[in-house]
């Protein structure tokens, strides 16, 4: 048996594979960091005891776009998401939280799962497509693994749905992969999430890079090449901290007075055997100066501070657009649309009637125009409702209460003929009376119908104009 073990690992944890990789080298109590972690959500965290990351989960990728839909007041969204971990996992992140804010999710599968057969890719597309056309959303998301998020893309424009009228997100910055496609500006006004813009500067990393640009590609394949991603800073961070954590215990042990003491333990820290006390003791206790800025990490190895950028493709690049850090949203340029403009597309068609469909335990409410959304929230519009038919049902009273109050009638009488008004009976008047009250009690009816529907708006999304149906 060997006398040295695994002082640590980094990796990425981008697959079902890498993840119970993780799960069995934290089982050992190896401290192991990974740069990338698309296949796992926070909640998940919890199970790798000795595991850390130094890039934002998924979720914290999504929240970000969350924030952004919430910013263009958009209230309609279709979620276009794979059927593997990474996308079930972001689906229901995505979806719960639109749902907390009463935005309505059109969930929408596409069954490419995790490995090579995965169909013909064309017509599966294609399929799913015409079930995003069905629900006249015009806001979409793709949510799937990086290796198919750029052919998908791309059979998406060939259905046409990359129009102006509509507009794409992606949790995933795709500038550099789309820019290779033959006319990437059809992907113009494309939203994406990603960690790598907006990073201090640290001189340490620009040493290291500058070494790998004059490093001998034979030797070294890949060297010299100038397109990083903010993988390689994040996998950076993975060494500097753990190495960092190594040197505090280290220090920590100089201080043993006893000499025999200390170098047992200098031995055993040499040996990999103090790994699980690099994670337990040293790693999320302090704050480390990086890359990607102060870092540091809660007990469950999530690093507390995510700096996420938004930025949109606009003429073949990224944009920069704004920036999400911790659940703030700040966006400083204002994003141009496919249409070439700041204008904020619709999230539904403007033309759209409203259609009220009954799906199973689901009622789904499809109400695309603004003056219908506008109007439903207006006390005075809701007055107005409910004061013409009112109104209407009032003129025939009126004219009655006019022909049998003013209008004379003439009477027959033994000594002659008068003309007289007023002339009805108790049992005509109390009718008239009623007649008269119905619409006023029509009225306190529809008032309270109006009001109370109104107030269920706020819930429900688009309900709200159900108020004009009743």
């Amino acid at each position: 048996m060997s006398l040295y073990q695994v002082a640590g690992v980094i990796g990425d944890i981008s697959s079902d594979l890498t993840m119970l990789e993780a799960l069995l080298t934290s089982s050992v109590g190896i401290p192991q960091c990974t740069f990338a972690s698309y296949n796992m959500d926070d909640q998940h965290m919890a199970n790798f005891r000795y595991l850390f990351r130094t890039s934002p989960g998924v979720s914290s990728f999504l929240d970000a776009l969350v924030e952004v839909v919430t910013f263009y007041g958009w209230r309609r969204i279709s979620v276009i998401h794979t059927m593997d971990v990474p996308g079930l996992i972001g689906e229901k992140r995505f979806s719960d939280a639109c749902e907390k804010r009463g935005i309505y999710v059109q969930k929408v599968e596409l069954p490419i799962l995790n490995r090579g057969d995965d169909g013909d890719l064309t017509t599966i597309v294609h399929n799913a497509m015409r079930r995003v056309r069905a629900t006249n959303t015009r806001i979409h998301i793709l949510i799937a693994q990086r290796r198919v998020q750029v052919p998908i893309l791309n059979l998406i424009r060939n259905n046409g749905l990359f129009q102006k009228s509509h507009v794409w997100m992606t949790p995933i910055d795709l500038s550099d992969s789309l820019n290779r496609l033959e006319n990437p500006s059809d992907f113009a006004g494309l939203i994406m999430a990603d960690a790598r813009w907006g990073m201090p500067e640290f001189p340490a990393y620009n040493e290291f890079v500058n070494r790998w640009m004059d490093l001998n590609q034979t030797e070294y394949p890949l060297s010299g090449s100038t397109r990083l991603s903010w993988h390689e800073t994040y996998a950076y961070t993975c060494v500097q901290v753990i190495a960092e954590a190594y040197g505090a215990l280290v220090r920590q042990t100089h201080t043993i007075t006893n000499k025999t003491e200390r170098d047992f333990q200098l031995g055993e820290i040499k040996r990999g055997r103090k790994a699980s006390e690099i994670s337990m003791g040293f790693i999320g206790s302090q704050w480390y100066t990086t890359p990607i800025g102060n870092f540091t990490t809660d007990t469950t190895g999530i690093p507390i501070i995510n700096r996420i950028s938004i930025i949109s493709f606009q003429n073949s690049t990224g944009v920069y657009n704004g920036k999400y850090i911790n659940g703030a949203l700040e966006m400083t340029t204002p994003i141009v649309f496919s249409d070439g403009t700041t204008t904020v597309p619709r999230s539904f068609p403007g033309s759209e009637a409203i259609v009220v469909v009954l799906n199973r335990d689901n009622i789904i409410i499809k109400s695309a125009s603004m003056s219908v959304i506008n109007h439903a929230v207006s006390n005075k519009y809701l007055l107005r409702v409910v004061a013409v038919p009112v109104l209407l049902t009032l003129v025939p009273c009126i004219i009655h209460v006019f022909e049998d109050y003013l209008v004379p009638t003439m009477v027959f009488a033994s000594d002659g003929n008068y003309w007289v008004a007023c002339w009805s009976t108790e049992t005509q008047l109390w009718w008239n009376i009623g007649i008269g009250i119905t619409p006023i009690l029509l009225d306190i009816f529809g008032l309270y119908l109006a009001f109370k529907t109104r107030n269920v708006t706020k819930l429900w999304n688009e309900a709200r104009a159900i108020a004009l149906t009743l």
